[in-house]
C-alpha cells in the first residue's frame, strides 16, 4: 500500500524550502554588511566617506550601492544613469583610520 501525503504537509514543506533558500541568499548579504550594523563608529565613517566621494565625483547618493564593508575599506557599485544601458562600475574606497585623542 502506498502511503498518502497529507494535503497540509506538502505546502508546509514547500514553504520551508522556499524560506531556507531566501534565508541563505540573505545571510550572505548580511554577512558582508555586518560591520555597518554592529559598529556605530564605522557606520559614521562610511557615511562620511561615501558622501565625500559622491561630492567629489558629482554622483547622486542613490546611484551608489555598498557591496562590502571592512574596517579598512568600502566596496561600492556605482550605476551611471544614461540613455540606453546603465553602466555599472566598481570602486574600493580606503577608510581613513580612527583618530582618538588621549
Amino acid at each position: 500500500m502506498k502511503k498518502k501525503v497529507s494535503p497540509i504537509k506538502l505546502p508546509v514543506v514547500l514553504f520551508a524550502l522556499l524560506f531556507l533558500a531566501v534565508l541563505a541568499c540573505g545571510l550572505s548579504r548580511i554577512r558582508t554588511l555586518l560591520p555597518l550594523y554592529t559598529n556605530p563608529d564605522l557606520r559614521v565613517r562610511v557615511q562620511q566617506e561615501i558622501e565625500a566621494f559622491a561630492e567629489k565625483k558629482g554622483l547622486l547618493l542613490s546611484s551608489i550601492q555598498i557591496t562590502a564593508v571592512s574596517p579598512t575599506a568600502i566596496e561600492l557599485s556605482i550605476r551611471e544613469y544614461r540613455r540606453g544601458w546603465d553602466t555599472i562600475t566598481h570602486e574600493t574606497l580606503p577608510l581613513s583610520p580612527v583618530v582618538t585623542n588621549p
